[in-house]
Formats: structure tokens, C-alpha cells, sequence
């Protein structure tokens, strides 16, 4: 028997085997980038998804902290601010009061007060810091007097969140 085709046979196969095994590289090489690309996006991810879980974990302690706060009921603001200044200083008190998520809420006050020392100024602040929860001062505008020294018109903004 002529077995001189065998060789030729296994060299086609070997050769059919190679371009095919070349085939599967070239293809996981594309899809190795494809891959890599998705590997990195997911850790991008996973590094997002650990940040704010870490704010969330520093939000969540504020909140603890806030809760642990005694509450008193804030006495009205116009009487405290008739009391500091007088009550004929006192032009205008407005409140304005915006809901938050879970049953938070935050109250901004507006107090405008004409022709006042401004000695007493920082003794109504401390009073109203003094509340609990307390009042935060966020802007005070201050327009001196020109006829007296010392004097002059205030508008304070405070705010204080409250549950």
C-alpha cells in the first residue's frame, strides 16, 4: 500500500488548523479591547459607586449628629428682634420656608432694622446662634448712618434647618 498522501494530509490539516487557531487569536484580540475597555469603565464605576457611598456614610453621621440635637420650639423671631433693638427698629421680619427630603425642612429669615447701634448688633447674632437647632447667619448687609456714628440700617439673613 502507497502511503505517500498521509504527509500531505497532515500538512493540509496542520495548515487548516493554523490559519484557524490565527482566526481565534486575531478575534480575541479585538475582543481583548473590547474587554478591557469594559473592565475599565467597571472600575471608574466602582470607584464612583465607593466615593458616594462614602458621602453617604458622612451624610448619614451628620444626620445622627442632627438628631441627637435638643429641639426647642424657636420663639418668634420678630418679639426676639423687637426685644434686642426695639420695637420701632424693626421694620420687617420675613420667613420663608423650603421642604427638603425626609422631613427636613429649612426656614430662612430675613430681618430688616433700621437706625440701630451697632453694639447690638452681635449680641442678637449669639442669641439667635444660641437656639437649638440654631439659626446660622448667611448674609448681613450693614448701611452706616451718616448723621450718627456707630449707627445705622441692618438686614440679616439667617437660616436653620429643622425636622
Amino acid at each position: 500500500m502507497n502511503k505517500a498522501w498521509i504527509p500531505s494530509v497532515v500538512c493540509w490539516l496542520a495548515g487548516i488548523v493554523f490559519c484557524v487557531g490565527l482566526a481565534a487569536a486575531t478575534l480575541s484580540l479585538s475582543r481583548c479591547g473590547k474587554v478591557k475597555h469594559k473592565l475599565e469603565q467597571s472600575i471608574r464605576m466602582i470607584d464612583r459607586l465607593d466615593a458616594i457611598e462614602r458621602e453617604s456614610q458622612t451624610l448619614d453621621a451628620v444626620v445622627k449628629q442632627f438628631d441627637a440635637l435638643r429641639y426647642d420650639r424657636l420663639v418668634n423671631l420678630q418679639s426676639v428682634a423687637n426685644s434686642a433693638f426695639g420695637d420701632d427698629h424693626v421694620d420687617v421680619v420675613r420667613e420663608r420656608v423650603e421642604s427638603c427630603d425626609e422631613g427636613f425642612s429649612v426656614k430662612r429669615y430675613e430681618i430688616f432694622i433700621k437706625d440701630i447701634s451697632l453694639e447690638t448688633l452681635l449680641p442678637f447674632v449669639h442669641l439667635t446662634e444660641a437656639q437649638r437647632p440654631p439659626l446660622r447667619l448667611t448674609a448681613c448687609t450693614i448701611h452706616a448712618s451718616a448723621a450718627r456714628s456707630g449707627y445705622g440700617d441692618v438686614t440679616l439673613k439667617l437660616e436653620r434647618i429643622e425636622r
